[in-house]
């Protein structure tokens, strides 16, 4: 695949994932097989919710329902970019 065709693809995604309407996420019961077996959230809780807020530019709500969005938003860009240049591996 083309970089502009992986970029296109990430680009349509995310804007796909932007356009999601607030109420599909934040309202009815959680989807979270742990949360729903134990009664308690898993450390993964909310992150999707978290996700959204933040390309909402919702920074503080992101990081109040999911405190690892500062580290898996980052990192999840990082490695869009890498599928997009093709790097397989990085070496340090």
């Amino acid at each position: 695949m083309k970089i502009a065709a992986k970029t296109a693809a990430v680009f349509v995604l995310l804007l796909c994932f932007y356009l999601v309407p607030h109420d599909v996420l934040f309202s009815g019961k959680s989807v979270c097989l742990y949360k729903n077996l134990f009664g308690f959230e898993c450390p993964g809780c909310g992150l999707t919710r978290a996700a959204w807020l933040f390309i909402h530019l919702k920074f503080q709500e992101a990081f109040d329902l999911n405190k690892l969005i500062v580290i898996v938003f980052p990192a999840a860009a990082v490695i869009c970019g890498m599928w997009i240049a093709g790097i397989k591996r990085v070496r340090i």
